[in-house]
């Protein structure tokens, strides 16, 4: 796992949808093409016919296994790939002027939104180059007119399209980004929330390593709201989550409610006992100031080894009675 946290929100199941829709209309489209080509009686375009039967299949294949949630990700390789093959195919077998080169423009489109934007772009260029040599052997051999003949009005109308989805597909990958990206922050500290807590932390119970949570909140933090206004308290939340970064990952912290936050340590229950004793002590020892004013901060948390197979709200309920009990204890330590 990166430093960090790459949770899905939603789009994955709304790609889904698209894909579902669009590998159905494909499917449908490559099956009434064959038919057509049989019922119209072409001649010499048996290879295009079988092509057409075979990538309708495929379309209704990945449709059906997508709508089963069996979904693999070569599939949209797959769409892409054959579309364009049979696009390919059908532009080499048909007569010089075919009106099949009508199907050739939505290739970057359907390209861009199933690959990766360098990858759809690159396959797109390819095709663009296939219908391009296409274009200037028929102008050659066929039509005996000059080899670039209409090659504006063929490849200027694709270049927009392609480069109005390329651009569209990066706005589109970054405002996701964005999105999750504030749906899954503090805005004040720039940790982690609880909504990223919830959907990470099973990634965290599914590996081999051993982790523990520690539930920590910020002693007297009221008192430092009363003398220094509430300025000064996110002053406080903002550099002691600083100091929390410099003895975890990113990844690993979550402000989890006013000063309440919660760290994922990695390591046995000694190692993450000592970890957490050395973070509590350096907070102790550390000067905080606001407005030149010196104040003294400390913690009091409560540690739960060994996350795996227990549920998180369980977790969190053990960790906030071992937080109270040091609460009660006089603050300023950790219980495990």
């Amino acid at each position: 796992m990166a430093d960090k946290i790459r949770i899905d929100l939603g789009n994955e199941r709304s790609r889904d949808g698209v894909l579902i829709a669009l590998s159905a209309m494909l499917a449908l489209a490559a099956l009434a093409m064959a038919i057509n080509n049989i019922l119209l009686g072409y001649q010499n375009i048996n290879t295009v016919i079988i092509a057409e039967f075979l990538t309708s299949g495929i379309f209704a294949y990945v449709a059906y296994k997508t709508v089963k949630r069996q979904k693999k990700p070569w599939f949209a390789v797959l769409i892409s790939y054959a579309y364009g093959g049979l696009i390919s195919l059908a532009l080499y077998t048909f007569p010089a002027g075919s009106t099949v080169i009508q199907w050739w423009y939505a290739f970057p489109v359907l390209s861009l939104f199933l690959l990766s934007r360098l990858h759809g772009t690159a396959v797109s260029i390819v095709m663009l180059a296939v219908a391009t040599s296409l274009s200037i052997d028929n102008n050659i051999t066929v039509f005996d007119r000059a080899w670039n003949a209409g090659l504006p009005n063929l490849i200027l109308p694709y270049l927009i399209i392609l480069g109005l989805a390329s651009v569209y597909e990066k706005v589109r990958v970054q405002n996701e980004r964005q999105l999750t990206e504030f749906a899954l922050t503090d805005p004040l500290t720039k940790c982690y929330n609880r909504l990223a807590l919830k959907s990470s932390f099973s990634h965290f119970q599914s590996l081999d390593t051993q982790y523990s949570i520690l539930l920590l909140d910020i002693d007297n933090f009221k008192s430092i709201n009363d003398t220094y206004g509430h300025e000064g308290g996110d002053h406080i939340l903002i550099k002691i989550s600083q100091l929390f970064s410099k003895f975890f990952p990113h990844k690993n912290i979550f402000r989890i409610g006013g000063e309440e936050f919660l760290l994922i340590i990695e390591g046995e229950k000694t190692e993450s006992v000592e970890k957490a004793q050395t973070l509590r002590k350096n907070i102790a020892d550390c000067n905080f100031s606001y407005q030149g004013k010196s104040i003294h901060i400390t913690i009091s948390a409560g540690l739960v080894s060994g996350i795996k197979n227990q549920s998180l709200s369980n977790l969190l309920l053990s960790a906030d009675k071992l937080l109270y009990q040091g609460k009660a204890q006089g603050k300023n330590c950790i219980i495990q």
